[in-house]
């Protein structure tokens, strides 16, 4: 149905003929979206993060203030993770503990029931 309407829209523009002012603007329209079309080809994400969030500043302080949570989170993680007690590693060095319990699973509980 839809394709016989649209050769039956075609066939009738089709049969008017069109003054040369009215070509020379369809033709230049059609230039312009053509130069449009190879322009957003091309993914820009700065661009493409202003189309979605320009026009929304809470938008962009929302994600500013997210991004700097997770950043402050991330590096106060981080260094608590990488903190190393020096107790433990005196204990583990002067204790007579067997070899065999390092590699056990009772490692850990051994750890905690010294500190």
């Amino acid at each position: 149905m839809e394709q016989r309407l649209g050769s039956l829209t075609k066939a009738a523009l089709d049969a008017r003929a069109v003054s040369p002012q009215v070509a020379a603007r369809l033709a230049q329209a059609r230039q312009r979206a053509v130069a449009r079309a190879g322009e957003r080809a091309r993914f820009n994400p700065l661009r493409w993060l202003g189309e979605r969030f320009g026009a929304h500043p809470a938008a962009w302080g929302a994600g500013l203030a997210f991004g700097l949570a997770v950043l402050v989170g991330g590096t106060w993680q981080w260094q608590h993770a990488s903190a190393v007690d020096p107790m433990l590693d005196l204990q583990l060095l002067a204790d007579e503990v067997p070899l065999d319990i390092y590699v056990s699973n009772d490692f850990d509980k051994w750890t905690t029931a010294t500190n």
